[in-house]
């Protein structure tokens, strides 16, 4: 993200991401956009681990432990598309 921001200071329009062997040309402010949602996205699912983690400490016996679901309040996957 930082470096994306420089090159749109600096003038750019366009940076390059690598994905395996495929090299995209991307207009930088819709890298950006991207960016900044794939990372609220992040900040949110790291949020929802951290909650499970503290309620999972605080499971005492084993029923509580198998009755606990820990996929719950995670946010819709994102699309990047």
């Amino acid at each position: 993200m930082n470096s994306t921001h420089i090159l749109k200071e600096s003038g750019q329009t366009t940076t390059t991401l690598w994905f395996n062997n495929m090299c995209l040309t991307l207009p930088v402010d819709d890298v950006i956009d991207k960016l900044s949602a794939l990372e609220q996205y992040a900040l949110s699912c790291y949020n929802v681990t951290a909650s499970h983690k503290v309620a999972v400490q605080s499971l005492t016996t084993i029923e509580e432990v198998n009755n606990y679901d820990i996929t719950a309040d995670y946010p819709s996957k994102i699309d990047l598309s």
